[in-house]
């Protein structure tokens, strides 16, 4: 898989507001006049809240403070969910331990590529939040698409993926880097000039590379009940191991869950910043359990208007530029940013303050740009402080769970 696939753009201020967030309602939220934290954040007795848990606009608690002063008791928590709703498994199929572990030795399988030195896992390293840190990936014979390969992570609660939202299951999308002519190199029918053949047509070699290997025949058979290789099977599996690809363990998710001393004072001032929806309103695109809407925007990125983004799938001009939000998780291991892999820097923390400052000057009025993109007053230690917030979402034991490494 290359950079056409998932997600790490890092739009930091688009007004997407989608603030009813799942799970808020049932999340204790410590204020000032309550630090044990009994006040729900859509308890009318708050009057530091709206009815969604965000901070009024005349709250003296927007000011985030200094990391010297800030009271941990003052924070208001549950304006990200802590909990992910349910899980979207089509009933076609059912998640089995059988399927899981035939997607993973598929997903580490360099015979899926023409050339044999490239799998889904080239692009999607483990230990990188399943992205990788390069601009954009090289698939089949070094061949470079124009997309950097997005983080994969709580996949399961998508309702579309890539950068322009061409696939809406995991299931649809697992056989597209396989039928794709620049990543794994199977596609030889590109009917749409989007790079993707005919999923049902160039398959004799593939499926050769896989029956010719001992271990697939009885793999096969315990999540099928026989030992037939199909792509719809393929994809199955696939797509079953990447739901296990669950993120939820980082120091934030335990600051978040009521340990005050979990983060460091300059990343819960960023997160103050963060979900201030008057000075920065990141929420407004990075909302939910995963920082991200899944909705696509344009972010005023100066860059080629080659690629349209989701206008290559919609036809419509007012969707030039515009790109799936990326989801924040693990983003500290993740760069480069955006679409393109165009925003990077000497150190992870750099690169994060490079995007972060590149939202502050409110875009370079693209064609399309969201208006709701704007210059932003922020100094440098606010940019430092928000990035060291999204740094605190990386997932340690995410990172390093053998059960999504190499078998």
């Amino acid at each position: 898989m290359n950079a056409t696939y998932f997600i790490r753009t890092l739009p930091l201020v688009m007004l997407m507001s989608l603030l009813t967030l799942v799970g808020v309602s049932g999340c204790k939220v410590a204020t000032p006049n309550d630090p044990t934290g009994n006040n729900l954040p859509n308890d009318p007795g708050d009057p530091s809240q709206d009815n969604t848990g965000t901070p009024r606009d005349d709250d003296p608690s927007d000011d985030p403070g200094t990391p010297s002063n800030l009271d941990p008791n003052a924070i208001k928590l549950g304006v990200i969910p802590k909990t992910f709703p349910s899980m979207n498994v089509p009933s076609s199929n059912p998640t089995t331990q059988a399927k899981i572990e035939l997607g993973r030795h598929l997903f580490y399988d360099k015979k899926l590529s023409t050339d044999g030195k490239v799998s889904c896992a080239s692009c999607h390293e483990s230990s990188k939040g399943f992205a990788n840190n390069v601009s954009v990936s090289p698939g089949v014979d070094g061949l470079l698409g124009n997309r950097n390969a997005m983080t994969l992570v709580n996949l399961g609660h998508y309702d579309n993926y890539v950068w322009n939202g061409r696939f809406k299951t995991l299931e649809e999308h697992a056989p597209g880097p396989i039928f794709n002519k620049v990543e794994l190199g199977f596609g030889n029918d590109d009917r749409n000039g989007d790079g993707y053949g005919d999923p049902d047509g160039d398959t004799i070699i593939l499926f050769r590379n896989i029956e010719n290997q001992p271990k697939y025949p009885s793999m096969f058979k315990a999540a099928f009940g026989d030992e037939k290789v199909t792509i719809a099977r393929m994809a199955m599996a696939i797509a079953s191991f990447e739901r296990t690809f669950v993120s939820n363990t980082s120091p934030f998710d335990d600051f978040n869950n009521g340990n005050k001393t979990a983060i460091s004072a300059n990343a819960i001032r960023g997160y103050k910043l963060f979900i201030d929806t008057r000075k920065t309103n990141c929420l407004g695109c990075h909302n939910g359990p995963n920082f991200t809407d899944g909705q696509f925007h344009n972010n005023g990125l100066s860059v080629s208007t080659k690629d349209k983004g989701r206008a290559e799938l919609t036809g419509n001009s007012a969707d030039i530029g515009k790109f799936r939000t990326a989801s924040l998780r693990n983003a500290g291991v993740t760069w480069p940013y955006m679409h393109d892999g165009s925003i990077s820097g000497p150190t992870p923390t750099a690169a994060l303050e490079s995007v972060i400052r590149r939202y502050r000057d409110g875009g370079d009025g693209r064609v399309n740009q969201d208006p709701r993109i704007r210059p932003l007053d922020l100094n440098d230690q606010d940019v430092a402080d928000i990035a060291t917030f999204i740094q605190s979402l990386t997932d340690t034991k995410f990172l390093t769970n053998p059960a999504l490494q190499h078998p």
